[in-house]
């Protein structure tokens, strides 16, 4: 395993789980030690790539946390191992009748402070940038499918309506039935997109767990033809390969 490290820095712990489930898909295997043979602790988690080289998926906790953890990281990329691939990945946040509101972590903000830390730094092909003459890249992942309201979908554009549009694109019946649960409950407060989220969960994982549900669907093959559809379409896709190689 060479002395370099690519990160993806995420919001929470289901962004973590997906995130499993995908690399893993792309051939990666999870490992406990970074390449200086340090433990991959603090909730992160740590893959080797078919090549041998190194991810670490970190969730910050929040959305806002997540860009001062990328500053953080961009001005100590030359430290061992050096930070050859930087991934931010954050909720698109909008409603999905809403498109043209401006809300998340936008490519602009990504790139006012890449030159805030690096003058120099220029686009990179999948719309990121790159830093010290192409060895560093920096890369934006934004959660959102492109599906307009329907049953058994959030309208918030999140993870959560990610998983839950692809899921009802394989299982077309699935939807409807967790539309009537939601709408049918009794002195319930009003559903969110984590409410769609659990309630597939629930109805069709729950051996799997809330931990586990998203990362398990990635096991799912029809599931995960529908995930390819909508996550080549936002250009992810190609950063995860690039991420995974």
């Amino acid at each position: 395993m060479s002395l370099t490290q690519r990160v993806v820095l995420c919001e929470g712990y289901s962004d973590r789980a997906f995130w499993k489930g995908w690399l893993t898909h792309l051939g990666c295997a999870q490992r406990r030690e970074d390449p200086m043979g340090r433990s991959v602790g603090r909730g992160a988690f740590g893959y080797q790539t078919p090549s041998g080289a190194f991810v670490m998926v970190v969730p910050c906790g929040d959305r806002p946390s997540v860009l001062p953890e990328a500053r953080r990281r961009l001005k100590e990329r030359d430290l061992e191992p050096l930070l050859t691939h930087l991934v931010l990945n954050v909720d698109r946040d909008l409603d999905v009748e809403q498109p043209g509101a401006a809300t998340g972590l936008r490519a602009e903000d990504v790139e006012r402070e890449v030159l805030l830390i690096a003058p120099t730094a220029g686009r990179s092909p999948d719309g990121g940038m790159t830093l010290d003459d192409g060895r560093t890249t920096v890369s934006l992942v934004v959660w959102e499918a492109p599906d307009r309201g329907a049953p058994g979908i959030p309208r918030k554009q999140t993870l959560e309506r990610l998983a839950c549009a692809s899921i009802a694109s394989a299982y077309p019946q699935r939807p409807h039935a967790v539309e009537t649960w939601l709408r049918t409950r009794p002195e319930a407060p009003p559903a969110d997109h984590r409410s769609y989220a659990w309630s597939y969960m629930a109805g069709w994982h729950a051996r799997d767990g809330c931990d586990r549900f998203f990362a398990a669907i990635w096991e799912d093959a029809a599931v995960r033809a529908q995930l390819e559809l909508r996550l080549k379409e936002a250009g992810s896709w190609r950063i995860a390969q690039a991420m995974a190689v």
